[in-house]
């Protein structure tokens, strides 16, 4: 098939429309009288076969448009209540000759139950869509999330449409689900225990006793019931639906999980297996192992994972809580979820195994980001952990820092009391004539030291990169045990550090390391990272004198454990 545009190009090499016609070979030309002054007209040349004209198209051949064609849905098995998800498998297909762009899903409802899609699969309405090539055709599975059921059965109708596509009778498909109306009532029990011999099970004198655990559900917000003195609760007349159960904060350090479960007419139970945190068995150190480093370095740390417990575990490692490449992202250890440089210790690999009673050493790798330099430090912050652990808030916590030395930069912000709680420095809540050291925490040594303005203001300037320990002289102390900030890109500009009243300092403090990484400007030290929660393990340093805390070379590690009260 000849195209417009090439025969276009034909008649563009053919003979113009209105030359006389050419005779063929059989054919005799007409004799004609011509006057001996007039020249006789020449003799139209003869055609060849390439020459014959190609009549262009009368109307430019139609464009390709997609076709989408979505197959018939299969019911989902079972009645769905309230509040409770279930999934459809949904079959696309472009059966046109133009790719399908911009394809999105929606959903309508009939009367009988309400529901709302809760995953999309990258067909989400109001969302950007996706391409599906000519003769394509994607299985998606859709979550769907019952919102209201009135009636013992609903219908949804799925629709797929995509940009330019001119034939849409095929595009939907209806579906029945079974629903429990919500008016059926039934009730939820369960019991709250302490699993303390560890056999996923309650076991008698293991019942939390007196707490009140909260249930909520579609109908129901914030009810409590308190749990008898074997842990035991109930909660009655409940309308059908999935409902949710909160068991209160548990002393002695025991974590426990919300727990979900589905009322459907009758009683049904669940259990809230409270359990120790990991850091009861699990010690974790990590050490840079070369010192100081240069932008774009390779390093390696040595990590040592101690199982104090009685079963085996597989350890994985889940590490720059904060990745912002601006914020204490911007001088995490680059490569800590490369299996390459960190191995087993990866989350998406096997873990690394520690038998009960045992110690294991690894050795990671890794390279300093280039931009580090402009805040003069290195750092990991890591939690251990075991894949099948959901009880993360007990994970160890490892931080290690090591110096990138090489410019100089400024710190700036407010000490203040945050009398009114508002987390801000009102002109009121500075603290004037605080005198403040800056400590290496490497060496231990007085880098730089300030006396803050009468709104609590301080600045250094032209001291070297990094993060260093604020030490206060003065009937003041650190509300949050955090870093002062010293940078080159203006990281360290604008601070709020708060203070509390406290004693005077002795004349040769010792103060604690902090446990994590610096907020970034206009965060609070408590609002840094979730999991970054007081520990019982300080490490400390004397001003000017040796540093003690310095357990390998340029390197500096921090080991959250909670403490058993």
């Amino acid at each position: 098939m000849i195209t417009g545009a090439a025969a276009g190009l034909l008649i563009l090499g053919t003979a113009p429309a209105f030359a006389d016609p050419t005779a063929t070979p059989s054919e005799t030309p007409p004799e004609t009288t011509t006057s001996s002054s007039v020249p006789p007209e020449p003799e139209a040349p003869k055609a060849q076969p390439g020459d014959t004209p190609v009549p262009a198209s009368p109307k430019a051949a139609a464009a390709a448009v997609p076709d989408l064609v979505m197959e018939p849905l299969t019911k989902p098995a079972g009645k769905y209540v309230e509040g409770e998800t279930f999934t459809v498998s949904v079959t696309i297909a472009n059966m046109g000759e133009g790719k399908a762009e911009l394809v999105k899903a929606a959903i309508s409802v009939q009367p009988g139950a309400k529901f709302e899609v809760t995953d999309w699969q990258g067909l989400d309405p109001a969302g950007s869509g996706t391409t599906l090539e000519p003769k394509e055709k994607r299985q998606l599975v859709f979550s769907v999330r019952v919102t209201e059921a009135t009636e013992a059965t609903g219908r949804i109708e799925f629709t797929v449409s995509a940009k330019d596509e001119t034939n849409t009778t095929d595009n939907k498909q209806q579906i029945p689900v079974d629903v429990v109306p919500w008016t059926t009532k039934g009730a939820l029990s369960g019991t709250l225990f302490l699993d303390k011999d560890n056999n996923d099970r309650w076991s008698a004198g293991e019942g939390v006793a007196g707490v009140d655990v909260t249930v909520d559900g579609p109908r129901v917000r914030g009810l409590k019931v308190k749990t008898d003195a074997n842990g035991r609760f109930t909660a009655a007349d409940l309308s059908a639906g999935e409902y949710k159960v909160t068991p209160p904060g548990l002393p002695d350090g025991w974590l426990v999980k919300p727990g979900s479960i589905v009322v459907r007419g009758a009683t049904t139970d669940l259990q809230l297996r409270a359990v120790r945190p990991l850091t009861d068995t699990l010690t974790v150190t990590a050490k840079f192992n070369e010192g100081s480093y240069k932008p774009g370095a390779g390093a390696s740390l040595t990590i040592t994972l101690a199982n104090g417990g009685s079963r085996d575990l597989s350890v994985v490692a889940s590490c720059d809580f904060d990745p912002d490449p601006e914020g204490p992202g911007k001088t995490h250890l680059e490569g800590t979820d490369n299996s390459f440089f960190w191995g087993n210790l990866v989350p998406a690999q096997a873990g690394v195994p520690v038998k009960a009673g045992q110690t294991e050493t690894v050795t990671v790798r890794g390279t300093v980001p280039v931009k580090a330099i402009e805040r003069g430090v290195v750092h990991i912050h890591c939690a251990f952990g075991t894949k099948d652990n959901p009880f993360v808030d007990g994970f160890p916590q490892v931080f290690a820092l090591a110096k990138v030395p090489g410019m100089d930069g400024v710190g700036n912000g407010h000490f203040f009391e945050d009398r009114d709680g508002d987390g801000q420095p009102a002109t009121s809540e500075g603290i004037k004539g605080l005198v403040v050291s800056l400590l290496d925490p490497f060496d231990g040594k007085v880098v730089a030291t300030t006396t803050t303005l009468d709104d609590g203001g301080y600045k250094f300037e032209k001291v070297p990169a990094g993060w260093y320990i604020p030490v206060l002289k003065g009937p003041w102390q650190l509300k949050y045990n955090e870093f002062l900030v010293i940078a080159a890109d203006g990281w360290g500009d604008k601070r709020k550090l708060q203070v509390v009243p406290g004693p005077m300092p002795a004349p040769d403090p010792v103060p604690a390391l902090p446990k994590h990484p610096p907020a970034n400007q206009g965060t609070t030290s408590n609002e840094t990272v979730a999991l970054a929660k007081t520990g019982a393990n300080v490490i400390g340093l004397t001003i000017g004198g040796v540093a003690v805390l310095l357990l390998g070379v340029g390197a500096l590690v921090f080991t959250r454990k909670r403490r058993r009260s």
